[in-house]
C-alpha cells in the first residue's frame, strides 16, 4: 500500500484541481467587469470644480462663450478662459467689459453670486440659475433671470442710497428669504 500524499490526491483527483482554478479565473474576471463598468460610470460624471469664477466679459455678453473667455478663475487654471460649471461661485467686479450679460447655460446651479464694487452696475438676464447660498451686491444692479433655490436664499447689500437689486423675474425659494436687514433695497 502507497500512502497518499498532497501531490498525489492532485493527480488522483484533477478535476477538483481544474474547478478551483476555474473559479478563481471568474472570480477574476468578474473583478475586471466590475472595475471596468465603475470607471465608466464615473467617467460619464461632469466634475463639479465649485471654484470661484471671474466675470471678465472679453468676448461678449454671454456666459458660455466659445472659447470661454469671458470668464477666469484663479483656482482652476490661472489664465486659461473657463466656463462656470455647477458648484461654482460667480463673481462680477466693477468695470468690466458686457456689464450687461446673458445666462446661456442650461440648468446653472451656483453657490454663490457676488457683485463687488460699486462702479459697474450689472444686468444679468438669460436662463434659470439655481443658486444654494446668496447674493451680495454693492451698487445697483438688476436681476432679469429667474431664480430658483431649494433652502433659504440669503442677500446681503451695500448700506449706502446707491446700493440697489432690482429683481425683474420670479425667485423660487423653498425655504425663506433672508435680506439681512437690506432696508428694502431689494425691489
Amino acid at each position: 500500500r502507497k500512502s497518499h500524499t498532497n501531490e498525489g490526491r492532485q493527480r488522483a483527483n484533477p478535476r477538483r484541481r481544474s474547478e478551483a482554478m476555474m473559479t478563481k479565473s471568474r472570480i477574476g474576471d468578474l473583478w475586471r467587469v466590475f472595475a471596468a463598468a465603475l470607471a465608466v460610470a464615473f467617467a460619464a460624471v461632469p466634475e463639479a470644480r465649485g471654484v470661484t469664477a471671474f466675470w471678465t466679459g472679453v468676448n461678449s455678453g454671454k456666459w458660455s462663450a466659445v472659447d470661454g473667455a469671458n470668464w477666469s478663475s484663479t483656482s482652476a487654471t490661472p489664465g486659461v478662459p473657463y466656463t462656470p460649471v455647477n458648484g461654482d461661485s460667480l463673481r462680477f467686479f466693477q468695470n468690466r467689459p458686457y456689464p450687461s450679460s446673458t445666462n446661456d447655460i442650461v440648468g446653472l446651479s451656483v453657490t454663490d453670486i457676488s457683485f463687488q464694487g460699486a462702479t459697474t452696475d450689472y444686468t444679468l438676464n438669460g436662463n434659470k440659475v439655481t443658486v444654494s447660498g446668496g447674493i451680495t451686491f454693492g451698487g445697483a444692479h438688476t436681476l432679469n433671470l429667474p431664480l430658483e433655490s431649494d433652502g433659504n436664499l440669503t442677500i446681503n447689500g451695500g448700506t449706502g442710497s446707491q446700493d440697489d437689486l432690482s429683481v425683474g423675474q420670479v425667485i423660487t425659494v423653498s425655504g425663506t428669504i433672508d435680506d439681512n436687514g437690506v432696508d428694502g433695497n431689494a425691489d
